[in-house]
């Protein structure tokens, strides 16, 4: 029974990377970058589990417990980090990608329940592998998902995302709204000075477009 529970969730997998490839395929054949890492590893890990590998189901388990745990506060905790307006804009702006999202999530739910029925672990037991124990995984995606929270309400609305956005804001006008979404600081030394750079993404919205802005600046 384990061996059809795997499988099922194997080739879930195996499509989910396929689908995965193709929108790489479709960025790189638009010249826009984007990381195919996570498709490779989605099929390979696809691949043991259709082979029956009950040490991969182990870790899937684990890796889907940890993000499903990090991924939903973050998502229920988003109107109430970024503007509502920013959000809407961003969804017109990303529908297809954002659906995307929203169906994928349901799926790999079913795989987290699937590879922590009582026949997948009875099975791992029975070949002296120690069942998962949820409780790490999810209090550490918990604890990951109150990080990401804080590191966005504080970091992203200080003084320097505030800098950003009126960089932003010289560069593009005054017919947008800015909000800062992506920021990193790096200290490096200069002759004689220890000075530091900030490089930041910033979105640009109002009601017909959504655009981002890369923002880079020495002190």
């Amino acid at each position: 029974m384990h061996l059809q529970i795997l499988k099922r969730c194997g080739w879930t997998l195996i499509g989910l990377g396929i689908i995965d490839l193709g929108d790489v395929a479709w960025h790189v054949a638009n010249r826009q970058t984007y990381d195919p890492i996570s498709g490779i590893v989605t099929v390979i890990a696809g691949v043991f589990l259709v082979r029956g590998g009950l040490r991969t189901a182990k870790r899937v388990y684990w890796f889907l417990l940890l993000f499903l745990a990090a991924f939903v506060p973050a998502v229920v905790m988003m109107p109430f980090t970024f503007p509502i307006g920013f959000l809407l804009a961003a969804f017109r702006g990303r529908h297809g990608a954002v659906l995307g999202d929203l169906l994928i999530f349901p799926v790999l739910l079913w795989i987290c329940i699937q590879l922590g029925r009582p026949e997948v672990k009875s099975a791992q037991a029975s070949h002296s592998i120690a069942p998962q124990n949820p409780k790490g995984p999810l209090i550490l995606g918990f604890a990951i998902a109150g990080f990401i929270i804080l590191f966005v309400g504080f970091g992203f609305h200080g003084e320097t995302a505030r800098e950003a956005r009126e960089r932003a804001r010289f560069q593009l006008g005054p017919g947008y709204e800015y909000v800062v979404t992506g920021l990193h600081t790096s200290y490096y030394n200069s002759p004689g000075s220890f000075s530091k750079r900030v490089s930041a993404t910033v979105a640009a919205y109002n009601a017909t477009e959504f655009k981002t802005v890369q923002i880079q600046w020495g002190q």
